[in-house]
């Protein structure tokens, strides 16, 4: 195997691309851009791989066998322990709805696909999915392998063909990537950053670097080198902290830790500069030598120990999950990373491994799981009674165990087309009220439909899960929800028909009010107006930080071995329904013929969200309240109803 000359400072430098990552990681705020010590180390795996293999094609001792053996002995034998271990723990600790999740990154981190399947998983990288992810941090490693399938092939053809162009040649497609990955953060920023095409510019950084130091030799020493390398590691360091994800990345923030990288590696060697000492000093040394070992394993053990402590928070701090860390990595580096290297015999303990691995996520895929739920009250969901969806939509397991799921009636799959869920009352032709609505509404339908009995007013529910309940002009005619295009045309005409025809005093709406813009919608609610009907609009409670899945399944999982306490606090999920929620107060404000009903509150302590009050859920999942819980706001939206069914006055001053 060929060796390059070792350079100190290059592990030095690997330890300035770990330890912010695994700050940023462990939840560092000081720290905003830490995740970019991938790109630092990005930029170096470029310049080394490149390094040996112009080395070994010069003395004539290349081969690709070679190259893919010393890539397996580097990168699997590591990876596949960190799986193996990744999934017997995730098995016995993690929430079972995530079993076939972590299964399913197994299978990406061995086929290097994972960046892929992240993005798909996650979508954002600093989103609520993305931190409850075990293998988020292996799309870099599926990125840097991407790149390894094609470049060393590419760069021999080069330098047959063409030697001379070799570094313009490269440097030209670095462009071409760079601009695409500036382009892609505007437009696709979630692609941007997992894909390999938008950020192969900072891999190839590495490789022209390699590539030029070839042809003209080492940075002659001197003032201006050892300047220039200090101004490298300030600038990846900068990068550090005024890289912000949320303000788009990589797009140019990326030239920070890129040129920053590219400069202290071609100006520090050798040289007796800042730079280089700080980086060649044997404690930072010793982290960068055991950097892939530490990135392997620090982001699993953060996320085992982030669900360990909802279930034992006395148990286990951080301090416990940072010596956890620290503990693995280095026999990790110690036991498998330097035994490996050089081993002769490496190909048949590593098809073991990756037999090991594969099973255990076939296993973890097909897993089933079972938590103790009678310990809480039963959890009811009544919608189905009101979904004139004509095809139900089959929900996973993970969202519906755990609670009592009424069933639809059959008679309800031509409703859509024809009176909705009508309820007449008094001898009344035509309802006074009528509830449009999406699964956010359904779940406020059972507590709509008692106002109305008490207040004995005749009601019809036209409310569909995932549907729209406001309608656009012209008709759409893409299918949505349950609906194929031809029905979905035909439940706009048909409400469009029956609001015209009903003339209904009360309009009630209710939806997921951040996803989309009810401005949009003006024509429609006017329309509303025209027909001389009051419109309220109910707001949506807090949203839950548990992803799409059973709540009572996840409560009974945290609370399986400890009590019960009277009322269980998780956290919300973001500010995007608080924004919603604005949006819609500033469009009920506009119309004296609307008015938002504030519920959020309700549902809201100490910053954090009520999901369960003397044993009883008050919501099934992440975004859907329970009957318990619905019915919780059920005095404050009939107050609005009263309201607006006794006269214009009454309904324009009602308020809290």
């Amino acid at each position: 195997m060929s060796i390059i000359k070792y350079r100190p400072e290059i592990d030095g430098l690997r330890a300035v691309a770990v330890i912010p990552v695994v700050l940023f990681h462990l939840g560092a705020t000081w720290i905003p851009g830490g995740f970019v010590g991938v790109d630092v180390f990005f930029v170096i795996s470029g310049f080394l791989i490149t390094s040996i293999i112009l080395k070994e094609q010069t003395a004539g001792i290349f081969t690709f066998s070679g190259f893919w053996m010393r890539r397996i002995r580097r990168i699997l034998p590591a990876m596949l322990t960190m799986l193996i271990g990744t999934s017997v723990a995730g098995y016995f600790i993690l929430f079972g709805p995530s079993w076939e999740g972590l299964g399913e990154q197994v299978f990406s981190a061995i086929f290097l696909y994972a960046n892929v399947e992240m993005w798909q998983l996650s979508g954002n990288y600093w989103g609520p999915a993305a931190e409850t992810a075990p293998l988020l941090h292996t799309w870099s490693l599926s990125v840097e392998e991407q790149f390894y399938l094609f470049y060393p092939l590419l760069l021999l053809i080069l330098l047959k063909l063409t030697p001379k162009r070799v570094f313009t040649l490269i440097l030209t497609g670095s462009v071409l990537s760079f601009g695409l990955g500036v382009y892609a953060t505007s437009h696709s920023p979630n692609a941007a950053f997992y894909f390999l095409p938008p950020r192969a510019w900072e891999l190839a950084a590495g490789c022209l670097l390699a590539i030029f130091e070839r042809s003209r030799g080492p940075a002659p020493k001197g003032n201006i080198s050892r300047t220039l390398a200090s101004a490298g590691l300030l600038l990846t360091g900068a990068g550090y902290y005024l890289i912000q994800g949320a303000g788009g990345f990589p797009g140019f923030w990326a030239l920070l830790p890129v040129v920053g990288t590219v400069l202290v590696i071609r100006f520090s060697g050798g040289e007796k500069c800042l730079a280089s000492r700080l980086l060649s000093w044997a404690p930072v040394v010793h982290v960068g030598k055991c950097s892939y070992s530490l990135y392997l394993w620090h982001w699993p053990v953060i996320v085992m120990g982030a669900a360990l402590q909802l279930k034992y928070p006395e148990h286990i701090n951080n301090s416990v999950v940072i010596a956890l860390i620290i503990i693995l990595s280095l026999a990790s580096y110690h036991f498998i990373e330097k035994p490996t290297r050089r081993a002769k015999n490496i190909l048949m303990p590593v098809v073991l491994a990756l037999v090991v691995s594969l099973g255990l996520a076939g296993f973890l895929t097909r897993a089933s799981y079972n938590y103790n739920t009678p310990r809480f009250l039963p959890t009811i969901w009544m919608g189905e009674k009101y979904n004139v969806s004509p095809k139900i939509i089959a929900l996973p397991a993970s969202r519906t165990l755990g609670v009592n799921w009424l069933s639809r009636p059959e008679s309800l799959k031509d409703a859509y087309q024809n009176n909705g869920v009508l309820d007449l009352m008094n001898g009344e032709k035509t309802p006074r009220v009528v509830f449009l609505g999406s699964s956010h509404g359904l779940m406020w339908a059972p507590v709509v439909r008692n106002i109305c009995k008490e207040l004995n007013v005749s009601s019809s529910f036209f409310l569909a899960d995932g549907t729209n309940p406001l309608i656009k002009f012209p008709l759409e005619t893409k299918p949505l929800g349950g609906f194929n295009a031809i029905e979905r045309r035909q439940f706009d005409q048909n409400r469009l028909e029956k609001l015209r025809l009903w003339e209904p005093e009360v309009v009630i709406i209710s939806a997921r009010w951040e996803r989309f813009d009810i401005f949009e919608f003006e024509q429609f609610i006017l329309m509303l107006r025209d027909f001389g009907s009051m419109v309220l609009f109910i707001e949506q409670p807090p949203v839950l930080d548990i992803t799409d899945v059973s709540l009572p399944l996840y409560l009974s999982y945290r609370f399986d071995s400890i009590e019960v306490p009277d009322e269980i606090l998780l956290p919300q999920l973001s500010d995007a329904e608080r924004e919603g929620r604005k949006r819609l107060r500033l469009f009920s404000e506009k119309y004296d013929f609307c008015r938002s009903v504030p519920i959020a509150d309700l549902y809201e302590k100490s910053s954090k969200v009520v999901a369960c009050r003397q044993n009883r859920i008050l919501y099934i999942d992440d975004d859907h309240l329970s009957l318990a819980g619905s019915k919780m706001a059920e005095e404050r939206i009939s107050k609005y109803v009263n309201a607006a069914l006794i006269s214009k006055k009454e309904f324009i001053h009602v308020s809290e």
